[in-house]
């Protein structure tokens, strides 16, 4: 009597490794200048603007599952805004001249004391730092002066006109943390816009005399210049409010998923047996069904998982059977199928289904067998019967 020794197997897809927070390059855009021009700091900017650098993505750090903790950063992208000027005069060729970039938020309700602004999704709050040039990391916090996050130098190109403009690169690092607890959090999509209409966040571009402020230092007054420098930039603010704040560097709102812990899926291995060749003697039989269960833990309150299966070893031409694996050992005329014990219909390959929650858990019952799929006798073979599906989860 043959043997079928038939150890089906799958296989998890591990999650995506946490990606790192892409930081743009702070860099001085120049004007193209003739070889023989030289780099001078000695022109006061005047006439300052911001404008909006294509920032990068919004990049998940740790996903929102039940287990998340107060503080836990769920989001981060970094973000860049010009600061664009042009070249003035009226102060002394031995005066040299940096653009310092200033901020705070605005003395409202709604952000606290560490720097972390309410949104527009309760429980989700916003950090924004500031990559400083001498490479240290600055978060913005409230208070009623403003502090020095950044300083470049205010470059002249003595090649250029009299009118040149010229530009700095502010990095700002935008991070999305859990402000509440997990389970307190809105039901449904949790889409973040904006901070609380009601808050401001506010961004100097200010012309220093080089070295005369500090890095991290409050700005108790702001620089006056005798004789006095028309459109100085310096003391009013640019205000950003709502959505712009999440806007900044050319960004855009972001979803926060609701999810479950995934990380221990790797292989579930299931085993349906050593089986006698008898067993199959007309097509479309089966063996005993083996049950097995999926189970994700520590799901966040509005998680609804669904998991997807796919043949590691390509599609069959029925696509709810799972191929064998290939080899010189193989069994053949059999294949593996599963059934969904929710509504007992069997899976079909590449199709999603829902798991089901149960509490803080998503469950997929499931059951698993072999299947003649040879139409005569003489295509059925004993012999290995290995298979593999992969399986992926998505949280919509």
């Amino acid at each position: 009597m043959s043997k079928l020794p038939i150890p089906a197997r799958t296989h998890a897809i591990d999650k995506p490794a946490r990606a790192a927070l892409l930081l743009l390059a702070a860099a001085m855009a120049l004007p193209c200048a003739p070889v023989r021009g030289e780099l001078v700091m000695n022109r006061p900017a005047i006439h300052c603007s911001q404008s909006n650098q294509a920032g990068g993505p919004w990049r998940e750090v740790s996903p929102l599952t039940s287990s998340s903790q107060i503080g836990d950063v769920l989001f981060e992208r970094g973000a860049g805004l010009f600061n664009n000027f042009q070249l003035g005069s009226g102060v002394g060729a031995g005066v040299l001249h940096e653009l310092v970039a200033a901020a705070q938020w605005g003395p409202n309700a709604g952000v606290a004391a560490d720097g972390t602004a309410q949104t527009n999704v309760p429980g989700i709050g916003l950090q924004v730092s500031v990559m400083g040039a001498d490479g240290i990391e600055r978060r913005i916090k409230p208070g009623a002066l403003p502090v020095v996050m950044d300083k470049r130098p205010v470059y002249y190109d003595t090649a250029g006109s009299a009118s040149q403009k010229n530009s700095t690169v502010t990095e700002y690092i935008q991070r999305l943390v859990l402000t509440d607890a997990a389970a307190n959090l809105p039901s449904g999509e949790l889409k973040v816009t904006g901070v609380d209409p009601n808050i401001t966040l506010m961004l100097y571009a200010v012309n220093y005399q080089q070295g005369a402020v500090g890095y991290g230092e409050a700005i108790q007054n702001f620089p006056v210049w005798t004789p006095g420098i028309t459109g100085v930039c310096g003391s009013l603010p640019f205000s950003y409010q709502g959505t712009g704040v999440i806007g900044i560097g050319g960004g855009t709102g972001v979803i926060v998923p609701n999810k479950c812990e995934v990380g221990a899926y790797r292989t579930i291995p299931v085993s349906l047996g050593d089986l006698p060749l008898s067993l199959f003697d007309t097509p479309g039989a089966t063996s005993p069904a083996k049950e097995f269960s999926i189970v994700l833990t520590q799901c966040s309150a509005s998680a609804k998982p669904t998991i997807t299966f796919a043949d590691k070893y390509g599609p069959n031409t029925d696509p709810h059977v799972l191929n064998l694996k290939p080899g010189s050992e193989a069994a053949e005329g059999i294949g593996i199928a599963m059934i969904n014990d929710t509504g007992k219909v069997p899976v079909r390959f590449g199709a999603a289904y829902d798991m089901q929650r149960v509490g803080d858990q998503a469950v997929l019952m499931l059951r698993a067998h072999y299947l003649r799929t040879a139409p005569v006798d003489g295509a059925v073979k004993a012999g290995i019967a290995d298979g593999s599906a992969e399986f992926t989860f998505e949280f919509p």
